[in-house]
């Protein structure tokens, strides 16, 4: 089965508005809803339940699903491919140097007492 089976181009938003989880949801539901004829209200309510029960997050919302997706069986099928290895180098490198920093900000600014 592909994701192009049941979800239409028209159902795909691509610039969303919503400021917390439950309100990008209902932005996302309500297009497939409609053309699904499901009710957009309880899908998002059953996304969010099903949140509460099994987290897919780590701290604030970061998905283990969207790391693992290029990897898994369904890469194909969602149009997913693998990123290249520079790109993970890169990615390891610029949080390396982001965590350096700000710890190294956050002891000057503990020595001069200012935080």
């Amino acid at each position: 089965m592909k994701i192009s089976e049941f979800l239409a181009t028209t159902d795909v938003v691509s610039e969303l508005t919503g400021s917390n989880s439950a309100d990008v949801l209902a932005e996302l539901c309500r297009p497939i809803a409609a053309s699904n004829g499901l009710d957009s209200q309880a899908l998002v309510e059953s996304l969010l339940e099903r949140e509460r029960m099994a987290s897919t997050g780590i701290g604030d919302g970061v998905a283990i699903v969207g790391i693992w997706l290029p990897f898994s069986p369904f890469a194909p099928a969602l149009g997913f491919v693998k990123l290249p290895p520079l790109y993970w180098a890169l990615l390891f490198g610029t949080l390396s140097l982001y965590v350096l920093l700000t710890q190294s900000v956050k002891m000057w600014l503990l020595k001069r007492a200012w935080i």
